[in-house]
């Protein structure tokens, strides 16, 4: 059986990580990492590469995964690798309509408020035609 980093087993490693301890999580999340990062590179669209990364959905992948271990129950061999990339999948698949979506400027294109070297001039531009329009 693989030893972790600790000479433990990786079924001890697993069970700490599912009865809570964040070292024992950490550690076995970065077992995974190789494999989630090759697979969601491949499923990130071309057009949101710009805007989305890889280590995004990890964040919030693993972020998930470290509120939501204790919860988690073992259906054998792979059930692990499965929930993690469930996990992963959801969360690309979230960011991507976050940043489809029409009412939060879903394919659209950030606007630059610079002007030169100013942002601060750029910013009063967009902001004043705004701020002297008068309303019902």
């Amino acid at each position: 059986m693989e030893r972790g980093s600790k000479g433990q087993s990786g079924a001890d490693i697993f069970a700490r990580a599912c009865d809570g301890d964040p070292a024992a999580l950490a550690e076995l999340l970065q077992t995974h990492t190789p494999m989630l990062c090759a697979e969601l590179r491949s499923k990130i669209p071309d057009r949101w590469r710009a805007l989305l990364t890889v280590e995004d959905v990890l964040q919030e992948t693993y972020t998930d995964a470290f509120l939501s271990i204790r919860g988690f129950v073992s259906r054998g061999d792979g059930a692990f690798d499965g929930w993690l990339r469930k996990l992963a999948q959801n969360n690309l698949l979230e960011a991507i309509r976050a940043l489809e979506a029409d009412k939060r400027g879903g394919g659209k294109r950030p606007l630059s408020l610079s002007v030169g070297n100013d942002v601060h001039t750029g910013l009063m531009n967009v902001l004043l035609p705004a701020a002297t329009q008068t309303t019902p």
